[in-house]
C-alpha cells in the first residue's frame, strides 16, 4: 500500500492529520474542529498509536472511543479510516467519505455525517482509495474526474495542495490517497464480500449492508474472520511451507498478469473494432467496384485493377502496422508506469516526513520549517537521480513544486512592493523628520533631533500632540518608560507625557559616564548608558525622580566594537545591533554566544534591534536589505518581511501583542504586519 497524505494548514481552532500505523493496517484521515484543536488532535493520535489493532471489532471500538472522547471535550471530530489485513478491508466514516477507483470505475464507497458507518469488503491490485474528511467535499468532483482520467494518486494529490491550503476550511481538510500496489494474501481463502461497482450510477455498494453505529456491536468476530470448518481453509492448512512459498510467487505473478491483461483488453477491443470496420468497408468497396464500367484507357493513364488478393495483403500490412503501434504503446506505457512507481517508492518516506512536519507547524514552527527545508533538499537530489527516467522525474518535479509551494506558504517569508502607511508625521509638521523614536506599546514618541521637537502619537487612536524641547542643551537618544520620556544629552533629562505642558527636568547631571555617551536604554528601575569613549556601559538605579550614581556594568576584559554599535535594548540581558550585521548579547556584564540560525540571507549591514522583557522574540531592521526580521531569543529565524519601503527606514518600534512593527522613514511611519 502506498499512502500519499495531504492536510490543510493548522489553526488554533482547526487541526488535521493523516495517520498510518507502522505495518500499514490502519490508515486514517483525521481532523478536529474547536478550541485547542491541535492539542486534542495530538492526544487522539496517541490513542490510535497505542491501540495495536488486530480485528475489525477492535477497529470499531477504537473509533467509538475517539468519538466519545471528542464529544466530551466539546469539539467536532471528522474521520475516514480503513483497517486492512492482507486483502480484507473494513472501512469507516464519521463526518467523512471514502472514494474508490477500481479498474475504470470511480465513485463514492462510503459517506456519513454525525453517524459512524462501517462496511466490509476486499482490496485488489491497482485499487485507488481516497480517505477524506467532509471538509474536503468541494474537491470530491475533481478527485473523481482525475481518477477517471487515469491520473496517478500522487499527481492528483499534488494538484490539490495549493487549493487545499487556500480553502477557508483548510485546517479541517485531511486527505489520504491509498494505492494498492501489492496484495500479499493468497487467493485460496473464501474472500469476504467484494465491492461491486455499478457503471450506471458510478456508485459502489457492498452485498454486506452499511451498518450504522447503533447496530455494529452485534457484529461478532467470527462473522468477520473465516470459519474454521470451511473446506478451503482446511485444504489450505495441509499445504507445506515450501508449497506456500511457491504458491505465493504464483499468486503474485497472477496479479501482475491480470493487471497487464486488464490494461491490454481495451487495446485489443479497439483493434477488433478496427478490423470489423475495415472488413465491412472492403466488401462495400468491391461491390461498388464491380458496377463501374471499364472504358478504354487513355494513352496517358494506366489503371491497374485492385484485386481482392492484393487488397488482402494491404489490409494485413495495415493491421500489422496498427498492432506494432499498439504493442509499442503498451510497452511505453508499462515502462512509464514502472518509472512512476519507482519514483513513488523512492519518495514515499519523504512525502510522509513532509506531512508530519506540516502537522508540527502550530507547535514548533521553527523546527518544522527546518525539517521541511531538509526534505525539499533531499527531494531535489532524488529528482536529479531520475534524469534518465523522464516519467519518474516529472512526477518528482510535480511533487517538488507542491512541497516548495507548501513551504513558501508557511516559510515566514513575505515580500511586498509597498507597505501601507500607518501615519504621516508631515501632516502634523510639514518638514518634520523623525530621527529617533521611543514607545511603551500604547504611545509612540517620534523625535526630530535637529529641530528638538517631538510628536506624541497614541497608536490605537492616532491622536497626536506636538512637543517642543528647545530647552535641552543637546539631544542624542531617548527612551520611554511608562509615561516618562528620558533623553540623553548633557546628562539625562525627563518629562511626563501626561503633563498638560511638559517641562524637561534634569535627573542626571552631565559627567564622565554620560558626557560622550551615544545610546540610552531602560529596564525595570535601571537606566543603561553606552559610552564608546569610556568603553563601558554604565547603569543607574532610579528611585522616583532620584537617580543613583553610575556603576560600570561590564566586567573587566570585555571587548566590544564600540565604534560599530548602532542600537541598544535591555530585557534583563543587553542586546546590541552593529553596523556590520551582528547582534551581540551580554548577560550579567559579559558577552554570551548568540548565533542566528535558519536565516536564508545572513545579516551583513547596519541593524536596529527592539525587544521587551515580556516578549518571546527580537525584532531587527536591516534597511540595506530592505527587511524586518523576527528572531527568537535563542537565535532561531521566525519571520521575515521584505519591501522597498524599508530601504530608507532608520528606526523601528515593535508590538508583539499586535503582531506588527512600525518602521520609520523620514516623516512616514510604515505598518509592517507580521
Amino acid at each position: 500500500m502506498q499512502v500519499f497524505p495531504l492536510v490543510g494548514l493548522p489553526q488554533f481552532n482547526g487541526w488535521s492529520q493523516v495517520l498510518v500505523d507502522h505495518d500499514q493496517r490502519l490508515m486514517c484521515a483525521l481532523a478536529v474542529e474547536g478550541q485547542n484543536a491541535g492539542n486534542i488532535g495530538r492526544d487522539l493520535v496517541i490513542q490510535v498509536q497505542q491501540a495495536q489493532l488486530e480485528t475489525p471489532t477492535q477497529f470499531y471500538a477504537l473509533l467509538q472511543k475517539l468519538i466519545t472522547l471528542t464529544q466530551e471535550l466539546e469539539v467536532t471530530f471528522l474521520c475516514a479510516a480503513a483497517f486492512i489485513i492482507e486483502d480484507q478491508a473494513t472501512y469507516a466514516t464519521f463526518n467523512g467519505a471514502i472514494i474508490l477507483k477500481r479498474q475504470n470505475k470511480v465513485g463514492t464507497l462510503l459517506t456519513s455525517g454525525l453517524e459512524l458507518k462501517i462496511i466490509q469488503g476486499s482490496v485488489v491490485f491497482d485499487d485507488l482509495l481516497v480517505l477524506s474528511t467532509n471538509a474536503a467535499q468541494a474537491f470530491f468532483g475533481e478527485i473523481q474526474q482525475k481518477a477517471t482520467q487515469g491520473y496517478e494518486a500522487e499527481i492528483i494529490m499534488n494538484s490539490l495542495v495549493s487549493a487545499v491550503h487556500d480553502d477557508t476550511a483548510s485546517a479541517s481538510i485531511s486527505l489520504a490517497f491509498l494505492e494498492v500496489v501489492k496484495v500479499e494474501k493468497l487467493q485460496l481463502l473464501k474472500p469476504m464480500t467484494e465491492v461491486q461497482i455499478h457503471s450506471a450510477s458510478l456508485t459502489h455498494s457492498l452485498e454486506t449492508a452499511e451498518i450504522s453505529s447503533k447496530f455494529l456491536p452485534e457484529i461478532k468476530p467470527e462473522l468477520i474472520s473465516q470459519p474454521d470448518n470451511d473446506p478451503q481453509t482446511a485444504d489450505l492448512r495441509t499445504v507445506t511451507q515450501s508449497s506456500m512459498s511457491s504458491l505465493a510467487n504464483v499468486a503474485q505473478l497472477k496479479q501482475v498478469v491480470l493487471g497487464f491483461a486488464t490494461r491490454l483488453k481495451p487495446l485489443i477491443k479497439s483493434l477488433l473494432i478496427l478490423l470489423r470496420s475495415l472488413k465491412a468497408n472492403s466488401l462495400h468497396f468491391f461491390q461498388n467496384l464491380k458496377k463501374i464500367p471499364l472504358s478504354k484507357a487513355s494513352s496517358e493513364v494506366s489503371i491497374s485493377p485492385v484485386t481482392p488478393r492484393r487488397f488482402k495483403r494491404l489490409l494485413i500490412l495495415a493491421v500489422a502496422v496498427v498492432a506494432v503501434i499498439l504493442i509499442g504503446s503498451l510497452v511505453w506505457q508499462n515502462r512509464r508506469r514502472g518509472q512512476i512507481q519507482a519514483a513513488q517508492l523512492a519518495s514515499e518516506s519523504l512525502t510522509r516526513d513532509f506531512a508530519a512536519a506540516q502537522t508540527e507547524l502550530d507547535q514548533d514552527p521553527v523546527t518544522a520549517r527546518e525539517k521541511m527545508q531538509t526534505i525539499i533538499s533531499e527531494l531535489e537530489a532524488l529528482e536529479n537521480n531520475f534524469e534518465k527516467q523522464p516519467a519518474g522525474q516529472k512526477l518528482l518535479q510535480t511533487k517538488l513544486a507542491g512541497f516548495k509551494e507548501s513551504y513558501q506558504s508557511v516559510s515566514g517569508r513575505a515580500e511586498f512592493s509597498e507597505l501601507p502607511v500607518f501615519f504621516d508625521l508631515s501632516s502634523i509638521q510639514s518638514d518634520f523628520i523623525a530621527s529617533e523614536v521611543a514607545s511603551n506599546g500604547s504611545t509612540g514618541v517620534f523625535i526630530d533631533i535637529d529641530k528638538k521637537e517631538a510628536i506624541i502619537l497614541e497608536l490605537a487612536t492616532k491622536q497626536s500632540k506636538r512637543v517642543f524641547m528647545n530647552s535641552l542643551p543637546s539631544l542624542i537618544d531617548a527612551v520611554l518608560q511608562d509615561t516618562q520620556l528620558l533623553t540623553l544629552g548633557n546628562g539625562i533629562h525627563q518629562f511626563n507625557l501626561t503633563d498638560a505642558e511638559p517641562s524637561m527636568t534634569q535627573v542626571v547631571a552631565a559627567g564622565d559616564s554620560n558626557r560622550e555617551a551615544k545610546l540610552l536604554s531602560a529596564f525595570s528601575d535601571y537606566l543603561y548608558v553606552l559610552n564608546p569613549v569610556r568603553r563601558n556601559i554604565y547603569r543607574y538605579l532610579r528611585n522616583g525622580d532620584q537617580v543613583s550614581d553610575p556603576i560600570g556594568w561590564l566586567k573587566p576584559g570585555q571587548s566590544l566594537p564600540y565604534d560599530q554599535l548602532t542600537s541598544i535594548r535591555v530585557d534583563g540581558d543587553v542586546w546590541l545591533g552593529t553596523k556590520t550585521g551582528e547582534i551581540l548579547k551580554l548577560s550579567l556584564g559579559e558577552s554570551v554566544d548568540f548565533v542566528v540560525t535558519g536565516l536564508a540571507e545572513p545579516f551583513t549591514s547596519s541593524l536596529m534591534v527592539d525587544t521587551q522583557p515580556e516578549w518571546q522574540n527580537i525584532y531587527v531592521l536591516e534597511p540595506a536589505a530592505r527587511r524586518v526580521v523576527v528572531l527568537s531569543k535563542t537565535g532561531q529565524f521566525v519571520k521575515e518581511v521584505k519591501s522597498a519601503s524599508l530601504a530608507s527606514a532608520t528606526q523601528l518600534v515593535a508590538d508583539e501583542a499586535q503582531g506588527k512593527v512600525l518602521a520609520i522613514s523620514g516623516s512616514v511611519v510604515f505598518d509592517v504586519s507580521l
